[in-house]
Formats: C-alpha cells, sequence, structure tokens
C-alpha cells in the first residue's frame, strides 16, 4: 500500500462517519459488559486511561516508519477509538452525576 502524503487530505464520506460510531457503540457495549457501567472513580481516574491511550497512540505513530499497510494503519485507528470510548463514557458519568446533582 502506498503511503500517504501527510499533507494529503482525503474526504471523509458520512457512511464512514457513521461506520465510526457503530464501532465506538460496539466497543462502549463490549466495555460495559467487561467492565460493568460504574462511572470512573475520579477525574485522576479518567486521565490515566486517556493518558495511557494517548501514548499507545503515539507509539503507534512512531513505529509507522518502519512497516506501513493496512494492518498498522489499524492498530492506530483501534487506539483513536479505545480513546473515544473512555471520552463517551467519562461524559456519559458527566451526564449522569449533573442530573444526581439537580
Amino acid at each position: 500500500m502506498a503511503r500517504l502524503n501527510n499533507k494529503e487530505r482525503i474526504e471523509v464520506k458520512e457512511k464512514s462517519i457513521n461506520k465510526s460510531f457503530k464501532v465506538i457503540r460496539e466497543l462502549l457495549d463490549k466495555r460495559l459488559l467487561q467492565k460493568g457501567n460504574y462511572s470512573f472513580a475520579s477525574k485522576h481516574e479518567f486521565l490515566g486511561i486517556l493518558t495511557e491511550e494517548y501514548y499507545e497512540i503515539i507509539n503507534e505513530i512512531k513505529n509507522d516508519h518502519l512497516t506501513y499497510d493496512d494492518t498498522v494503519y489499524m492498530e492506530l485507528c483501534n487506539e483513536v477509538i479505545d480513546m473515544a470510548v473512555a471520552c463517551i463514557f467519562y461524559y456519559a458519568g458527566c451526564i449522569q452525576k449533573t442530573k444526581e446533582n439537580k
């Protein structure tokens, strides 16, 4: 697979965006089955998860110069999805906490 120039942009179609939301929902459901639907214990726990995902993204980007194919690219995308799931779950907890505080 040819490597895209970093400055080359592609049009992201609505179908791809919809698929992204579907994948995020599937992974969120999987997370809920594995760990339950209890919120993060604290902002610090959330920050720890987010930081871990961030460093995994950095590592994927730094290591992509070794080989670049669909598999390597999808590993990076999967780390991004993991971060998105954590953010959405944290936000859901914020909404719940706000409702309980009213």
